[in-house]
């Protein structure tokens, strides 16, 4: 399990060099989204960029702001759990204002 911005990075680095399709799940109150992409670009930490599977979608969010993270590749992120035994890998992000996103790394068999 990690729970620091530099290994965090470590691993988003080694999922934008891969180019490593992952799930991308936001929740933020009432509202959830699900879509699929990788990381495009890892400038720093307060503007991590990831692009959609489909043309025009994006994802911009502030690693350094959030205000907790958690990465193993056993655990499954919040309201991921009948996808177990889908998901080889996590990152999980919380900020202050609630909003959590999850990045996950799909494991391909059975999808």
């Amino acid at each position: 399990m990690i729970s620091s911005v530099e290994k965090a990075i470590l691993v988003l680095r080694k999922w934008e060099t891969s180019s490593s399709r992952l799930r991308m799940a936001v929740f933020s109150g009432p509202v959830s989204m699900t879509s699929h992409g990788r990381v495009e670009s890892l400038a720093d930490t307060s503007s991590v960029w990831c692009i959609g599977a489909e043309a025009g979608d994006e994802m911009r969010f502030d690693l350094a702001a959030a205000t907790s993270l958690c990465m193993d590749s056993a655990a499954v992120p919040e309201g991921y759990e009948p996808l177990a035994d889908f998901i080889d890998e996590s990152l999980s992000m919380a900020w202050e204002d609630g909003t959590r996103l999850s990045l996950s790394i799909e494991n391909r068999i059975g999808l």
